[in-house]
C-alpha cells in the first residue's frame, strides 16, 4: 500500500507540474496578468484500451487541461485595475482597453466586444447635459455623468466569452476636466464599478478608475487635486465595501438574487457629487496655500535630492521619457532629460519596487547620470 501511495504522489506532482508549466506558457502567449491557483482534471483509466487508444485520450486530456487553463485566465485576466476588458482581445492587456487620451472616457462595448472611447465634451453632447458649456470656461468646471450598464453597449451585445461571464460592469461615473498641476492639462477620469462572480457564488464589487488621474496608487502629491481625487476615490471604496457587505446580506435571504445595480446607486451618485466638487476645491486654494511650505514638501526638495542622490537612486520612466530620482522618506522627483522638473510626490514603497521589477523603471548608468547632473545645473544657472 505505501508504495501505492507514493505512486498516486508521484503521479499527482507529475500532473501539477504539468498543470503549471502550461500555466506559464499560456500566460505569456496570452500576455496576461492572471493567475490560475487551481484546476480539476478528470481523467478515465481505460484499462482494457489498446495502446493507441490510451495515447488518444491522453491527448485528449491534454487538450482538456489547456482549456481549462486558458479559461481560467481569462477569467482571473477580466478584472485590471486601470483597464477595461475587451472581449475582442479576450484580455484587458491590448491597446483596446486603454483610453486613446486624458480627455477620453469609456463610451460602452462595440458589436464586436472592443471597448469604445469618447472625449468627454462628446459624451455631454450626446447625453444631453445642459450644463456643457461649463466644460468651456477658464478654469472649466468639473461635470459628472452617472450610467449604468445596460446603457455601455454601444452596438448589439457582443459574444461574451464563457469564461468571463462572471465579470460585469455594473455602471460608472465619467467625469471632467479635472484640474490638474501646472505640467498637465485638465483630463477625464471614468470610473467604474464591476462585479465579480467567484466560481463559489460569491460577488465582490470592485472600483475601477480609468484615465488620466486613475494610476494614484504610483504616487500622491502631497497637495493639490490628485490628492483630492485619491481622498475621494478610498472613500468611494469604503462606500462600495458597505454596499457589497448589503447585497451579500440580502443574497442570504429567500427569494430572488438582489439588482446589483439599485445596491450601488448611491454609491455612484455621491461619488458624483465628490467629482464635481474638485473645481469649487480648486478655485479655493489661494496662491498662497499653493505655496505654503514649499521648502519642506517634496517639491521644495527636488533640486537637493537630484544633487546629493547616488547613482543608484537615478532611473529612466520608459513609458513617459522622463528621469526619475528617489529621494529620501520616499520622495520621488521626476524631471525631463534636459534637467527640467515636472513633478514630485511621495510614493508608496511597494509602488517604487513594482515599477522597478516590470521594468518600467530602467537603472540609469553612471554616464547617463553623469550626464543629466549637467543638464540640471545648467537649467538652474544663474541668468536661466
Amino acid at each position: 500500500m505505501d508504495s501505492d501511495k507514493a505512486e498516486i504522489e508521484r503521479l499527482y506532482e507529475s500532473l501539477s507540474a504539468l498543470a503549471r508549466r502550461l500555466a506559464a506558457a499560456l500566460a505569456q502567449e496570452m500576455q496576461t496578468r492572471g493567475a490560475v491557483d487551481a484546476v480539476e482534471v478528470t481523467i478515465p483509466l481505460l484499462l482494457g484500451a489498446t495502446a493507441e487508444k490510451r495515447r488518444e485520450r491522453a491527448v485528449e486530456v491534454l487538450a482538456d487541461l489547456r482549456q481549462q487553463i486558458e479559461e481560467k485566465l481569462r477569467t482571473a485576466d477580466a478584472f485590471w485595475p486601470g483597464r477595461v476588458y475587451c472581449f475582442w482581445c479576450e484580455s484587458a492587456g491590448c491597446e483596446h482597453a486603454v483610453p486613446p487620451s486624458r480627455k477620453h472616457v469609456f463610451a460602452g462595448f462595440g458589436p464586436t466586444g472592443k471597448p469604445e472611447w469618447t472625449e468627454f465634451h462628446t459624451l455631454c453632447l450626446k447625453v444631453k447635459d445642459p450644463r456643457v458649456d461649463e466644460l468651456f470656461r477658464d478654469p472649466p468646471d468639473v461635470l459628472g455623468i452617472v450610467q449604468h450598464g445596460h446603457e455601455l453597449t454601444v452596438g448589439p451585445p457582443p459574444e461574451i466569452p464563457r469564461a468571463v461571464h462572471r465579470y460585469d460592469v455594473l455602471g460608472q461615473v465619467a467625469a471632467g476636466y479635472l484640474p490638474a498641476g501646472a505640467t498637465r492639462d485638465p483630463g477625464a477620469i471614468t470610473v467604474q464599478v464591476v462585479a465579480r462572480y467567484a466560481e463559489t457564488g460569491r460577488t465582490s464589487l470592485l472600483l475601477n478608475a480609468i484615465g488620466a488621474f486613475s494610476l494614484l496608487t504610483t504616487g500622491v502629491p502631497e497637495e493639490g487635486p490628485e490628492q483630492d481625487l485619491e481622498s475621494i476615490l478610498r472613500a468611494t471604496k469604503e462606500r462600495l465595501g458597505r454596499a457589497e457587505d448589503h447585497a451579500r446580506m440580502l443574497e442570504s435571504r429567500p427569494g430572488p438574487p438582489p439588482d446589483l445595480t439599485k445596491v450601488i446607486e448611491p454609491v455612484l451618485h455621491r461619488l458624483r457629487s465628490n467629482l464635481e466638487r474638485l473645481s469649487r476645491r480648486a478655485e479655493r486654494r489661494t496662491f498662497h496655500a499653493s505655496m505654503r511650505h514649499d521648502e519642506e514638501r517634496p517639491v521644495g526638495k527636488a533640486l537637493e535630492d537630484a544633487r546629493a542622490a547616488a547613482v543608484d537612486r537615478f532611473y529612466a520612466d520608459a513609458d513617459e521619457g522622463t528621469v526619475v530620482v528617489l529621494g529620501p522618506r520616499n520622495r520621488v522627483h521626476v524631471f525631463t532629460p534636459a534637467g527640467r522638473q515636472v513633478t514630485s510626490a511621495a510614493y508608496p514603497p511597494e509602488a517604487i519596487e513594482r515599477r522597478v521589477s516590470q521594468r518600467r523603471w530602467r537603472p540609469m548608468s553612471r554616464e547617463e547620470v553623469s550626464s543629466f547632473k549637467k543638464q540640471v545645473e545648467a537649467v538652474t544657472a544663474p541668468g536661466r
